[in-house]
């Protein structure tokens, strides 16, 4: 079944929450250092017009999310923000050996 990539609903916000805190734990893909709560999410799945929040789905399992959020809360950035794209952990070791097998396929040692 193809994967759906579909707007964040309150009910993902646990899938999100572990996808997230799983890249925090691991540092390597962001710089946060404290862990998240499904209460934080949840918070942030409440602006979801000015920043909206999208889940790529493996029916019914959400795989990976993707999000933007405030850059900085001063007036001149009020325009910019950061984009995050977080993959489950096994979807992303997955996603690797697949992009490396695909690079290397036909090149000689």
């Amino acid at each position: 079944m193809p994967i759906l990539i579909r707007h964040a609903l309150d009910a993902d916000a646990q899938a999100i929450t572990d996808i997230y805190n799983r890249g925090i734990a691991e540092r390597g893909a962001t710089f946060e250092t404290e862990p998240r709560s499904v209460d934080d999410i949840r918070m942030r799945l409440g602006d979801l017009q000015r920043f909206p929040v999208l889940v790529a789905a493996d029916d019914p399992a959400v795989i990976g999310w993707a999000g933007r959020s405030s850059y900085r809360w001063r007036a001149c950035y009020a325009g910019i923000a950061e984009f995050s794209i977080y993959l489950d952990a096994a979807v992303a070791r997955a996603w690797r050996r697949a992009t490396v097998a695909r690079r290397t396929r036909g090149r000689r040692p």
